[in-house]
């Protein structure tokens, strides 16, 4: 699965006021959209309005709190979604997480 925040944390950033090294490119696990994942770790971002993950993608990483959940070292997987309302406004969801094992 090709998603642009998947590599957002192989180039070194600031998140705000914090500074994060580069990291490792994220796996993805369909597992983290459904029940029965175990993690060790995990966060969720979320957004809405946005029309291509592009965009979201830009926007998280432009807020503090979820650029440094892209940039959290531990994680090492994700997950990701997107639904509409009836009138077509975008919800999107970004799963990070690291599994127990």
């Amino acid at each position: 699965m090709n998603c642009p925040g998947s590599a957002a944390g192989v180039q070194a950033r600031r998140c705000g006021g914090d500074t994060y090294a580069k990291g490792s490119p994220l796996t993805w696990n369909a597992r983290l959209g459904a029940t029965g994942y175990e993690a060790s770790a995990w966060a969720e971002n979320v957004a809405a309005g946005q029309q291509d993950a592009t965009t979201v993608v830009a926007a998280w990483l432009d807020s503090p709190g979820h650029c440094a959940n892209i940039m959290f070292a531990d994680y090492t997987e994700f997950g990701a979604g997107i639904d509409r309302n009836t009138s077509g406004k975008r919800y999107w969801t970004l799963v990070l997480a690291a599994p127990l094992d």
